[in-house]
């Protein structure tokens, strides 16, 4: 199965909201290239690749941690007692939300006048379910 990373907007709506003093990332490489681009912009980001003990020993013990879309992130935290606040990326939501966007950008575009709130309840109905079609023939 694909896993969608979070986008870079996901992670500068959490930083500008919450000032940290210290942002450590913990991933096995920078692959991501989300993790190059927050270094460059955030001095208070720090990262290195780390052994695994290391690396689950931080994720145990902290009080605010961002998700990314992992089976190892996610196992892990199930034993963190002291987690205060997290924040994880729904990427159903976002999926349908940019399709609501998208769909209401086009009916501007086109000169044409917004829908009732029936008519696009319907329209996103049949996007979300062509979307769900789309996600099961590909699983």
């Amino acid at each position: 199965m694909l896993y969608a990373q979070p986008p870079l907007c996901f992670y500068h709506k959490i930083l500008n909201d919450f000032k940290f003093r210290k942002i450590y990332i913990i991933s096995e490489n920078n692959a991501n290239v989300v993790i190059d681009k927050l270094l460059n912009e955030n001095k208070n980001i720090i990262f290195k690749m780390n052994k695994l003990e290391d690396d689950i020993s931080y994720l145990m013990f902290r009080y605010n941690l961002v998700a990314s879309v992992s089976s190892f992130f996610t196992s892990i935290i199930k034993f963190n007692e002291n987690i205060k606040n997290m924040w994880e990326y729904d990427i159903k939501l976002s999926l349908i939300n940019d399709i609501f966007e998208k769909y209401q950008i086009m009916l501007k575009a086109h000169g044409k006048n917004i829908l009732d709130k029936n008519e696009n309840l319907k329209i996103i109905l049949f996007f979300i379910f062509k979307l769900i079609l789309i996600l099961f023939l590909n699983s």
